[in-house]
């Protein structure tokens, strides 16, 4: 008689602990194996650096033309979510974006890496998002 009302404790116990997440609590982050550096101001920039706060991580491009892009292809890295920071030269002035966050896609496909693409526009404006090989 105590086994089973043992094994029937173990079982509540056991049953009790299982707790059901949705699929949004499932979804896990992107994996990010490529960063594009769009140049969108009308003229080259220079010196263009992102930092990657909380990890001391940095990507350089040393000129961007007008309407170019500066791209690094790496192996698959989990996004962790760290702020970056755009830095860059514009006709002899530097520039900086200050700490920003990178837009998700809406839907985050497993096993498919993103890449980053960060935009820098006119007047010092700095887009940042994940895109999927099909945007």
């Amino acid at each position: 008689m105590t086994f089973f009302l043992l094994s029937f404790l173990i079982f509540l116990l056991t049953a009790c602990s299982h707790i059901e997440t949705t699929a949004s609590e499932q979804q896990t982050s992107p994996t990010v194996n490529e960063i594009v550096i769009q140049n969108d101001t009308g003229e080259p920039i220079d010196q263009v650096k992102i930092s990657v706060q909380n990890i001391n991580g940095f990507f350089n491009c040393s000129q961007i033309l007008a309407g170019s892009i500066c791209l690094n292809k790496f192996s698959d890295r989990t996004y962790q979510g760290n702020p970056i920071e755009v830095s860059w030269i514009q006709h002899y002035e530097p520039w900086t974006s200050g700490q920003i966050w990178l837009t998700l896609p809406s839907q985050i496909m497993p096993d498919h890496p993103v890449r980053a693409v960060i935009v820098i526009g006119n007047d010092g404006q700095v887009k940042a998002s994940m895109k999927t090989s099909a945007q």
